[in-house]
Formats: structure tokens, C-alpha cells, sequence
């Protein structure tokens, strides 16, 4: 808004600007080249070039434009010589001629002024005459000449150049749009030739008197050319003839006398042609707008009666003429479309053309007009008219009167309208409605019918059953007998239905009623609005329904619902106590049967039974996160996480881990590939869970033959195809996979071991991913399961996720954090020997006071532990001031992923049973994330 206004305010500064120096210039030259020795000019077009601006101009800014144009003059007078008290006091004269003439103006002619309209210019003439008039006088005081002389001259310039100079500049403002097109028309090009000629010769030699040629060039002009054009011809003729007389040339040297009376003649014949060319421009453009409006109106003219015609010939309204005697002396056309004819109707009496049930009632009323002398204020009627062919149709018609000279009854005009579908239209309404009392009468829904304020003014016998009869029930408000409880959402349905026209399918439409034993019933109400032919509402019904029952058995299935989701919440807790109870004893089987197996001095009994511990250890670890992976995926818990992923590096690393097992059994593992991205953003942990599940079960139930694996890629989508040579499966067989605690039968299960979940958590998976899994599988021919999920291709993975988990790790100091000695004991073994210094405590306490005291590279913590758990540790560590308030912190946890509240405060998470490569890995990514940090910083 601030530029607006600067924009605005440096517009009009400039225009006051232009509008002082123009006025400047013009009394400069005027005083200079006109002047006599009282310093009076012999024309003065300043003050009208001031009034024309102003007149375009709003009122709220004419005492500016009027100071601004007087402040130009009175520079030009003290450049002529005049003291600067006179200059003020000069200009201060022409600028009130300005805003009495501006006044004037606007009083005479209206706000918007157009001399183009013959009143409104010779108001301004007038104008031109009046308002100098004042300021003359206060002129000759000012000069200190008290003579006539100097009073008629200063009149007479300001009055001519009013007269002469606002005329012509708002008549060229005004007719503007039309100056280009009135100049370069063929048609004009003759008045133009012919007044520049009458310049020529008028002004190009000066020995004859010739200024009279002007005038038949100037009025042909006005003849042919627009406002504005005529403006400009008078404008340059006035140039040519002032230019002309200040420097000797034309006819100007012919009349005796200084220079002011030779302007003064000239500026008498300017005023001449202007006030004989200007009102003829003016009277033309008058009569040019009366002829359009007048063409306007013959053309509304002609289309109104063409639409009329085309109504009357077109009408289906019978107008009929009844006279004095009741004999019909007119009937119009559209009577054929009964069959009858016009012609054989008049002479005789309407009656016997009307139905014989309506024709004693028409006949009567007739009879009363007669005698009442009074039809104006008779209702619409309606009967039925007889068609030739015996039928009928419904009529209406309100009858008007035409009186004679005493003021009795000389005829009737009606005009008869069909009315026969909207009879027939209330003919079935009352039929449906007849038939609906019917229906609501024997319903044993209660059937109801409520005003605009909710009184009920209808409701059906049923409504005994809740002890009322439907008399006690009419006119007492329906919210009355609402629960308390349900009454505002009551309200509100039927606000919505008033507001909208129907209820929301969506909303609920029950609430409790009030039986007449004072107990309460549910009820669901259906609500519609009944419309009058105006389509203004007149009631609402409603079917009312007993839902008790339902409500009911809703009541019950919500109880057993949440006791069905307590008991999931219970299972759900359950399950991370038992993973947690589970996984900490595992971890210490398999650490250090891990431990174990990489020792060089162990027997070959000892280290085969080492392996088959840690196999079980496997197995019972497999079979663990089977179950919560699939309790997971039931809970929607289950996150996907994409990122750029090496994909032929994934599958053969997948297929790898089965090698041992397929070269034990005597199966050919085999791969295939094609057109396959080098890297696509996928989860390559969901992927590869699902991988290797697929591989592990073809393996597990492949005795002989071979297991083949194929990739292939289209359209941003991963197909995987593993293949096995097995027994394959019936169709029964096959309708049992990919269902939870599923499996092919009892003795695979025997054979192969497993929970049965493998497959439900595969397609759980691939679902999540916004895939599809699926197999084919003939009894003796083999399996083949294949899956497809969207996997884009993208660029390599750059900085973190690029790091190696064999880059080297000795030297770091980790704070080692957890309940179970027997897992610092296994941690501390499993990094010492990577030359990883381990410093370890048994509660979150003792790691808050270790961490407050020594700087440590990395921390790992428990998340459930007695005294303080992990959480609780991880936050005053990171909120307290001491080394370790930066320091990388790992969740140490059994469990299969942390909660929002709890991920939101460790850095990463290192599963248990502990895995020597996800634990370096996770070492590597935080402590090289802390060296990026550094390196940015330094």
C-alpha cells in the first residue's frame, strides 16, 4: 500500500508540474509578445488550459491544479518586470478566475462536463463570460489603473481565452478515441486539404484581407469530423494565426495599430470561429447520438414485436371474449388443439363446451358477474373444457372486465391456461397420500410427521406399543420425548436436514425415545422434507425403527472388542518380555559359541559339538524372530525403510549363505540375471529377509536336483524367481501356504522344522514393500515362488551408507552398559580382540557416573535394565554437562526395533544375540558420522 500512495503522489506531483510550467510558458510568451505597458496581454489562453485540466480533474484536487497554475503565471509576471507583491497579487486574480469558473462549470453543467452537447457547451460560455468579470476588477486595482481601458482588456483576454482555449482542449480529451481514425479517413482528407489552403492564403501574403476563407474550411470541418478533430483544426488554425501575426506575416499587416490591437482582432476572429464551429459540432453530435438512440429503439422496437408475434402465434393459452349476454364474440387459434374451430365456437354461450360436472358451477358464477357488475377481485377459476373427440382438459382462468361509457360490464376477457398435469399431478399426490396414511396406519414402524419447530402433527397407531396413543402425541414437540443425553445431536440432524435438504448417509441417526412407562427405547429415524408446489418446506417425515435390540448386540461386540485388544495388548507385552528373556540367554550361547568355534586348540569331537550348539542356537534364534516378525507385521509395526541398494551384490550374497547347506545335500545352486540396474532404492533388509527365506525353504525341501535363482527388471519393478526341483505340492497343498502356523503337512514339518511362518511373513513383507508374491507348483515337477516389488533405479550410495564394516576399529573406547554379566563378559570378548578398549557397567546409573567422568568413543546401553534404564540413562548423559553429552549412543536390545519415544534418543541399535559384523558396522557408521562432524566443523 506504502508504493501505491508513492506511485499515486509522484503522478500527481508531476502533473502539477506540467501544468505550472505550461502555464508559465503560455503567460510568458502572452506578456512578452502581447503585452502593452501596463503589462495587460491581448490574449491569455493560460486560464483556460487551467480550467480544463481542473475540470477533468476530482473536485478534492482543483485548489491544488488552481495554486499550481497560478504559481506558473506569477513567475511569468515577475519575469516581465512585475514586483513580487503584484506578481502575487496577479496570479493570486487569475487563480480564483480558475476555481469560480470550475465552480460555475460544475454547478451549471453537472460533474461531467461535455461540450459536445450543445447545453453543456453554451453553459460554458456563459461561463466564460461571468467569471472574469471579478477577477478584472481586482486586476485594474491591483495595476493602479482605475481606468476602463485596462479593466476591458484584461476582461476580454480572460474571457476569450476561457471561450476559446477549454472548449477546444476538452472537446479534444473527450472525442480523443476517435482523433487517428478522423484524420486518415478518406473521406476527411477534403475539409483538411481545404483548410490548410485557406491558411496559405490567408496567411501567405499580405496584401489582401482574406481571413473570411477560414471560415467555410473550419465549418466543414465541424461538418465531417468528430469533436476532437474540429478541436484540433481550430487549435492549429489559432497556432498558425497567432505565429503568423507576432512575426509580420498574412493579413495581419493590413489592420493599423500596435501589436494588441492586431491580436485583439485576431483573437475576435478566433472567438468568432470558435463559437461558429464548436455549437455546430455540437448539434451534429447531438443529432448523431438521438439518431442512435433512436435506430436503438426501432431495433427494440421491431424485436419486441417480433417476440410478441412469435408468443401469439406460438401461445397455448385459450383467450376468450364473453359479452354482456354471455355469448362468446372471441375465441383465439390455439382453441384447434381441442379440436374445435374458432369460427363455430363464436355466437353462441361457453356452457355447453364446458364439462357437464363443472358446467351448473360456471354457469352460476357467470349469472352473479351479470348481476354484481363485479369481476376484479373473483378468484382464479378452474373447470374442465370438453375436446371434440369427448375428452377433456383442465383449465384456469381469472376472468378481466371491459366497461362501457357508464361504467357497466361490455364484455369479459379470460385467458384460459391447461392446467390439466398439475391436476392430474394432485390427483395422484392425494392418491400416494391416501395409500401412505394406509401403509403408516398398519406399519409397525412409527411413522411420524413434524412441523418446521418439530410438533408433531401426524404419527402412526404403532406408536402404542410404547403405551401412547397418537392423540396424546399431536402437538406436543417431538424433542420432548429425545433422551437428554441425545438431544443436541438430534437438533443438529435436523439442522443439517433443513440446511442441506438431506442427512448425511454417514451420520449416525439414532437416539433414545421415552416410552410412556418413562423407560427409554432406541430409535432410528429416516428424515426427509415435504415440499409445497412452491418448493417451500411444510413438514418432515420420518420412519421411525426400534434398533433396542441392535444397540444391544452393538454393546456387546464393543466389550468384546476391547477385551479382545486388552488381550492383544497383553500378547503384545508378553512377547517383548519373552524376545527379551529369550535372546539374552541365546546371546551368550551364541557369542560365545562363536567364540569357541574361531579357537585353534579345540578337538574335532569338541569343536563338532561346538557347532551343532551353535546351530541349535540358530535354529531357536530363527524361530524367535519368526514369531515376532510376524506379531510385527499383524500390528502394522513392521517400517520400510528404502535406500540405494548394490542389487547383484544382494542376490548373490543371499544365494551364498546357502552353499554350505546345498553342497552338503548334493544340490546345484545356480543364479541368473538380466538387464539388471547396478543400484535401485529398495529395503535391502526386508528384500533379503524374504531372499533368504524363499532360498532356505527350496533348500530345506529339495533332496536332489538343483535350486535356481532369477532376476530380472522392467518398468522400475524387481522379479525374483526361486525354482526348486522338489516333490512339488497339490492345489490343496498349495491353498495352505502364505497362512500363518501353515505348513505343507506334518511330516515336512518334522523334516524341515520351521513355525510355519515363513511364507506369511514373506507375503506380510512384500505387501508392505507395495509388492506381489505368489507360486506355481505341480505335484512332481517342483516349486517356483516369485515375488515382484517396485525398485527404481538410483545412483550408488555416497558417505554413511558407503561405509565398509571392515574398516578398522581399533583404539576405540566403548562404554559397554548392561544387566546381564554374562553379555558384558561376551562384548567385552568379542571387541577386545579388535583392539577395541571395553569399559562396562551393570546399570544405567553406574554408565551416567562413568560417562560424567571419562570421554568415551562410543556407548552402548541397554534398554531394559533394573535401578535406571536405558532410556532414562541415555537422556541424562545427553542432558547434563560432562565428555560423553555428544558421544554416539547404540541401544543394545533384544528387541527387533525401538519404540518412536526411545528411537528418537539413540544414535543407532545393535541387536542381540550380538553378531560380530552388524556390531563393527554400527561402530564404523557412528564414529566415521562423528569424524564427518569434526571434519565439517574444522
Amino acid at each position: 500500500m506504502p508504493g501505491r500512495l508513492q506511485s499515486w503522489a509522484g503522478s500527481e506531483a508531476a502533473r502539477l508540474l506540467a501544468l505550472a510550467l505550461s502555464a508559465c510558458g503560455l503567460a510568458v510568451v502572452c506578456l512578452a509578445f502581447t503585452g502593452s505597458q501596463d503589462h495587460v496581454a491581448a490574449i491569455w489562453p493560460a486560464n483556460g488550459l487551467a480550467l480544463a485540466v481542473i475540470l477533468r480533474s476530482p473536485p478534492r484536487l482543483w485548489a491544488a491544479y488552481a495554486a499550481s497554475a497560478a504559481a506558473g503565471m506569477m513567475v511569468a509576471n515577475l519575469a516581465v518586470g512585475h514586483s513580487e507583491g503584484r506578481a502575487l497579487l496577479l496570479a493570486a486574480c487569475n487563480g480564483g478566475e480558475i476555481l469560480i469558473a470550475a465552480a460555475l462549470a460544475s454547478r451549471l453543467a453537472g460533474p461531467d462536463l461535455d461540450v459536445t452537447k450543445p447545453r453543456q457547451l453554451l453553459s460554458l460560455s456563459c461561463v466564460a463570460l461571468v467569471a472574469p468579470v471579478v477577477p478584472a476588477l481586482m486586476a485594474s486595482a491591483v495595476l493602479g489603473d482605475a481606468s476602463m481601458g485596462t479593466l476591458i482588456r484584461w476582461y476580454l483576454a480572460d474571457a476569450l481565452g476561457l471561450a476559446v482555449v477549454t472548449p477546444m482542449v476538452l472537446a479534444l480529451v473527450t472525442d480523443a478515441g476517435s482523433l487517428k481514425a478522423a484524420f486518415w479517413r478518406k473521406r476527411n482528407l477534403a475539409p483538411l486539404t481545404a483548410l490548410v489552403a485557406a491558411w496559405a492564403l490567408a496567411f501567405g501574403q499580405e496584401s489582401y484581407p482574406l481571413l473570411f476563407l477560414l471560415f467555410p474550411p473550419l465549418v466543414w470541418c465541424a461538418m465531417t469530423l468528430p469533436s476532437a478533430g474540429n478541436a484540433v483544426a481550430l487549435l492549429l488554425t489559432a497556432v498558425v494565426a497567432v505565429t503568423a501575426t507576432l512575426t509580420g506575416h498574412g493579413t495581419a499587416g493590413l489592420i493599423h495599430g500596435d501589436m494588441q490591437v492586431k491580436l485583439a482582432v485576431l483573437q475576435g476572429l478566433l472567438a468568432t470561429m470558435t463559437f461558429a464551429t464548436l455549437p455546430l459540432t455540437a448539434v451534429l453530435a447531438e443529432r448523431r447520438r438521438l439518431n442512435a438512440s433512436l435506430r436503438e429503439a426501432l431495433a427494440q422496437v421491431g424485436k419486441s414485436e417480433e417476440r410478441y408475434r412469435v408468443l401469439a402465434d406460438n401461445a397455448s393459452d385459450i383467450v376468450i371474449t364473453i359479452d354482456d349476454r354471455g355469448i362468446l364474440t372471441y375465441v383465439s387459434p390455439s382453441i384447434r388443439h381441442l379440436g374445435h374451430a374458432p369460427e363455430d365456437m363464436i355466437g353462441r354461450s361457453p356452457l355447453p363446451f364446458i364439462h357437464p360436472d363443472d358446467r351448473e358451477a360456471v354457469g352460476t358464477r357467470m349469472r352473479e358477474r351479470r348481476q354484481s357488475g363485479a369481476v376484479d377481485d373473483m378468484p382464479h377459476q378452474t373447470y374442465r373444457i370438453l375436446k371434440k373427440d369427448g375428452g377433456f382438459v383442465w383449465v384456469e382462468g381469472k376472468p378481466s372486465v371491459i366497461r362501457n361509457a357508464q361504467g357497466g360490464i361490455a364484455a369479459v376477457i379470460s385467458q384460459l391456461r391447461d392446467i390439466t398435469g398439475r391436476m392430474e399431478a394432485e390427483a395422484a399426490r392425494a392418491e400416494s397420500e391416501a395409500r401412505y396414511r394406509m401403509l403408516a396406519d398398519h406399519s409397525s414402524d412409527i411413522i411420524l410427521k413434524v412441523d418446521a419447530e418439530d410438533t408433531i402433527l401426524y404419527v402412526s397407531p404403532s406408536v402404542s406399543r410404547y403405551g401412547y396413543t397418537p392423540d396424546q402425541l399431536i402437538g406436543v414437540s417431538g424433542y420432548s420425548l429425545v433422551h437428554p443425553d441425545d438431544l443436541s445431536e438430534a437438533q443438529a440432524r435436523m439442522a443439517e436436514l433443513f440446511r442441506a435438504g438431506v442427512v448425511d448417509p454417514s451420520r449416525d441417526r439414532t437416539h433414545r425415545i421415552r416410552t410412556a412407562s418413562g423407560d427409554y427405547v432406541w430409535m432410528e429415524g429416516n428424515p426427509s422434507l415435504v415440499r409445497n408446489a412452491k418448493g417451500e418446506v411444510e413438514a418432515v417425515i420420518s420412519q421411525m425403527r426400534d434398533v433396542s435390540a441392535r444397540k444391544e448386540l452393538e454393546a456387546e461386540l464393543l466389550a468384546a472388542r476391547d477385551e479382545a485388544q486388552a488381550a492383544a495388548a497383553t500378547k503384545a507385552e508378553f512377547m517383548a518380555n519373552m524376545s527379551h528373556e529369550i535372546r539374552t540367554p541365546l546371546t551368550a550361547v551364541l557369542g560365545f559359541t562363536n567364540l569357541l568355534s574361531s579357537r585353534d586348540d579345540l578337538a574335532t569331537d569338541a569343536r563338532r559339538q561346538v557347532e551343532r550348539i551353535g546351530a541349535a542356537g540358530q535354529a531357536m534364534l530363527a524361530i524367535v524372530n519368526d514369531v515376532l516378525d510376524f506379531s510385527k507385521l499383524e500390528a502394522g509395526l513392521m517400517p520400510v525403510t528404502p535406500r540405494p541398494t548394490a542389487l547383484l551384490e544382494l542376490l548373490e550374497t543371499a544365494l551364498a549363505l546357502f552353499e554350505p547347506q546345498a553342497e552338503a545335500k548334493g544340490l546345484r545352486l545356480s543364479f541368473a540375471a538380466s538387464d539388471l540396474p547396478a543400484h535401485v532404492d529398495i529395503d535391502p533388509d526386508r528384500t533379503r529377509q524374504v531372499l533368504l527365506n524363499l532360498i532356505g525353504n527350496a533348500v530345506k525341501f529339495t533332496d536332489d536336483g538343483e535350486v535356481a535363482v532369477t532376476a530380472s527388471y522392467a518398468e522400475g519393478r524387481l522379479k525374483v524367481a526361486v525354482r526348486d526341483s522338489g516333490a512339488g505340492m497339490t492345489e490343496a497343498q498349495q491353498a495352505r501356504l502364505f497362512q500363518r502356523f501353515s505348513q505343507v503337512d506334518g511330516d515336512a514339518a518334522r523334516a524341515g522344522g520351521g513355525t510355519g511362518l515363513g511364507l506369511a511373513i514373506c507375503r506380510g513383507l512384500v505387501d508392505a514393500m507395495g509388492g506381489e508374491i505368489g507360486l506355481t507348483s505341480a505335484l512332481g515337477e517342483g516349486s517356483t515362488f516369485a515375488f515382484e516389488i517396485p525398485a527404481p533405479a538410483c545412483a550408488a550410495a555416497e558417505g554413511l551408507d558407503a561405509i565398509s564394516p571392515l574398516a578398522g576399529v581399533a583404539g576405540l573406547r566403548v562404554l559397554v552398559v548392561d544387566d546381564n554379566p554374562t553379555n558384558r563378559e561376551l562384548a567385552h570378548a568379542v571387541m577386545t580382540q579388535f583392539g577395541i578398549e571395553v569399559t562396562d557397567a551393570s546399570d544405567g546409573a553406574g554408565a551416567v557416573e562413568l560417562a560424567a567422568q571419562l570421554p568415551y568413543d562410543v556407548i552402548l546401553l541397554d534398554i531394559r535394565m533394573p535401578v535406571m534404564d536405558g532410556p532414562t540413562a541415555a537422556r541424562r548423559i545427553r542432558g547434563e554437562p560432562g565428555p560423553n553429552r555428544d558421544t554416539p549412543i547404540l541401544a543394545f536390545s533384544a528387541d527387533h526395533q525401538l519404540d518412536e519415544a526411545s528411537a528418537g534418543l539413540f544414535d543407532g541399535h545393535v541387536r542381540k544375540p550380538i553378531e560380530v559384523a552388524p556390531l563393527l558396522e554400527a561402530l564404523i557408521q557412528v564414529t566415521a558420522w562423528e569424524e564427518a562432524l569434526y571434519a565439517a566443523e574444522g
